[in-house]
């Protein structure tokens, strides 16, 4: 996922994004694709990271279905109010439909 956003460590917005996931079959080999877009525009407060897992899908398996999900960030919260942050690794989750 690569995203833009207007953020501090407590909320999000302005969020843009896109990502592109690749869909495997039994036998381990690339079957399709998926393009994401994400579009979040609302102040997001409670958990701001999510927002960057919140869209749908533009074009490819899945066309046209929501996406929604959560991620753990990496960096506590009081590492970005010391330190702030540019980035934010992390690992998440996405749920379609």
């Amino acid at each position: 996922m690569r995203a833009t956003a207007r953020a501090s460590c407590t909320s999000a917005r302005q969020v843009r994004g896109s990502a592109v996931i690749t869909w495997f079959g039994a036998n381990g080999r690339p079957v399709g694709t998926s393009r994401l877009r994400v579009r979040a525009d609302r102040l997001v407060a409670q958990r701001p990271a999510d927002t960057l897992l919140t869209g749908s899908v533009s074009a490819g398996w899945l066309a046209k279905e929501r996406v929604r999900g959560g991620i753990s960030p990496a960096t506590a919260l009081l590492g970005c109010a010391t330190q702030g942050m540019a980035t934010l690794p992390g690992s998440g989750r996405i749920v379609f439909g």
